[in-house]
């Protein structure tokens, strides 16, 4: 009894941790269009640029997470866990 508390309690703030980074990313790229928005009303558009840049880094990841996510679902978490172990 205590192997599976613990191991699902290892596996939940593994999910945890994904969920959290990917909200971090989805709220990244919500503040980032409003500042895209706001320097091209301004005509800063250096900015702007760079602002579009950091919008796909982030939507990368937040697509990298989605992709760990389904990963995890259907391999498992251990199987998930012991294959980035190897690498």
């Amino acid at each position: 009894m205590l192997g599976i508390s613990i191991r699902w309690l290892r596996g939940a703030r593994y999910r945890d941790l994904f969920k959290a980074d990917l909200g971090f990313d989805r709220e990244d790229v919500e503040l980032l269009r409003k500042g895209i928005v706001h320097c091209a009303k301004v005509g800063d558009f250096t900015i702007r640029h760079k602002l579009e840049e950091m919008v796909v880094d982030s939507e990368e990841h937040a697509d990298w997470l989605e992709t760990q996510f389904l990963t995890i679902e259907q391999d498992g978490l251990d199987r998930y866990l012991a294959e980035h172990i190897r690498k």
